[in-house]
């Protein structure tokens, strides 16, 4: 079955009306015969999609691409391919992660903040390339500055691939 390339720019043209959608680099893959997403609390989103009528050369369906799945118009979930798995049948089984996996991934250098604010250190949490500035991992929300500079120190333990604030 063909893709359908979809324009970046026009929100409104994602989705179907009573059906999910999955685009994967923003090309609709329609023909898919399994789709379950896990949403769990303090754990990362996972899915798992079987998806028809794919050839392993098709470049979108590879590690690292993002993949986005809509219910009707709405997005439920945006994540990263962690495998694909092409079967014989012309079934691809796609597995990954919701976007989380980023900043679960990140690597922070050790850096102290004398006086800075909330907002500034959120920033170089969520920015992509901890400089404080966007591209963010995660949108942002509002985050709310009380005003007061706190000071704080974060390490990376490799070991347990963990960001320890002190």
């Amino acid at each position: 079955m063909p893709s359908v390339v979809v324009p970046s720019l026009i929100s409104s043209m994602y989705g179907h009306p009573n059906d999910f959608s999955i685009y994967i680099n923003e090309v609709e893959y329609p023909a898919f015969v399994y789709l379950n997403i896990k949403k769990r609390v303090c754990q990362l989103e996972n899915f798992e999609i079987r998806i028809m009528d794919v050839i392993s050369t098709d470049a979108n369906i590879q590690y690292g691409n993002t993949i986005k799945i809509f219910a009707e118009s709405k997005l439920i979930l945006k994540g990263r391919i962690d495998s694909a798995k092409f079967q014989t049948d012309g079934i691809c089984v796609v597995k990954g992660f919701g976007m989380g996996i980023m900043l679960a991934n990140k690597e922070y250098t050790l850096r102290t903040v004398f006086n800075d604010t909330t907002v500034n250190i959120v920033n170089y949490f969520l920015s992509l390339n901890n400089n404080s500035a966007s591209p963010f991992i995660l949108n942002l929300g509002t985050i709310q500055d009380f005003g007061e500079a706190i000071t704080f120190r974060n390490e990376f333990d490799k070991d347990r691939k963990s960001t320890r604030l002190n």
